[in-house]
C-alpha cells in the first residue's frame, strides 16, 4: 500500500507535468495536448460534412470518442494534481 508521501509525490509529478511549462515533461505534455485539441476540432468538422461522414463516419467517431475519453483523464488528472484548490475545477 503506497504512504501518504508516496500519493503526494506522485500528485507533485502530475502537477508538474500539466502545470509546468519549462519541464522537458511539460512541455511535452502541452504539444501532445495541443495536437489533440486541433485534431479533434478536425475531426468534428470532417464529420460535419456529409461526404465525408458517409464514408468515413465510423472512424470520425471512433476519434471522437477516443479525445472525449482522452480529455475527461486529463480533466481528471488536472482535478487530482492541484493542491488545496480541487474545487475551483469544478
Amino acid at each position: 500500500m503506497a504512504t501518504k508521501d508516496q500519493i503526494l509525490g506522485v500528485r507533485e509529478k502530475i502537477y508538474d507535468v500539466i502545470f509546468g511549462y519549462e519541464s522537458k515533461a511539460g512541455k511535452l505534455f502541452d504539444l501532445v495536448l495541443i495536437c489533440m485539441i486541433v485534431a479533434s476540432v478536425v475531426a468534428v468538422l470532417f464529420d460535419s460534412v456529409q461526404s465525408y461522414h458517409l464514408k468515413y463516419g465510423e472512424i470520425l467517431t471512433g476519434m471522437e470518442w477516443f479525445f472525449t475519453i482522452a480529455f475527461t483523464i486529463e480533466y481528471a488528472l488536472r482535478l487530482y494534481s492541484t493542491p488545496n484548490t480541487r474545487m475551483l475545477y469544478l
